[in-house]
């Protein structure tokens, strides 16, 4: 199956749903590939990092993120009931002065729900086998 397009990417986690919904926003066209079954149902990140909230805030997903989510503002750490750490993030030069604490699982969902709304799926169980690329463009095989 010969299939034009602007980019091939690989991996429905986090970092390839965003990518994915960003390809579309700015007019490419794109297929996500993951030899997973389906979305991630355990969550290997618990927190979204001031800075990353920001990049939400200008892509569109920050009311989401923030509706299912926890705000952290800081985090005081204590040794034989004496505070050796207590920080905050008032002192970032950012919008948000706190993180999002929202299982990974959970931020693949939002992402890949505002996907399924623009119509782009996710081929799972699809692994990209070869890759081969010239002057006039790459070619991928990939086996679902």
């Amino acid at each position: 199956m010969a299939n034009q397009i602007d980019i091939l990417i690989i991996g429905a986690g986090p970092v390839g749903l965003f990518l994915a919904n960003e390809c579309h926003r700015h007019g490419l066209s794109c297929q996500i590939i993951d030899k997973k079954e389906g979305l991630s149902t355990q969550s290997k990140a618990l927190g979204i990092h001031v800075r990353t909230l920001g990049i939400l805030a200008n892509t569109g997903f920050i009311e989401a993120v923030q509706s299912r989510g926890h705000r952290v503002k800081g985090a005081r750490f204590k040794s034989h009931d004496k505070v050796v750490v207590d920080a905050t993030f008032d002192a970032l030069h950012a919008p948000y002065h706190y993180l999002i604490d929202l299982p990974q699982n959970e931020t693949e969902a939002i992402l890949y729900q505002a996907l399924d709304e623009k119509g782009i799926s996710v081929n799972w169980k699809t692994e990209l086998v070869s890759l081969e690329q010239s002057e006039a463009g790459a070619t991928a095989t990939v086996l679902k």
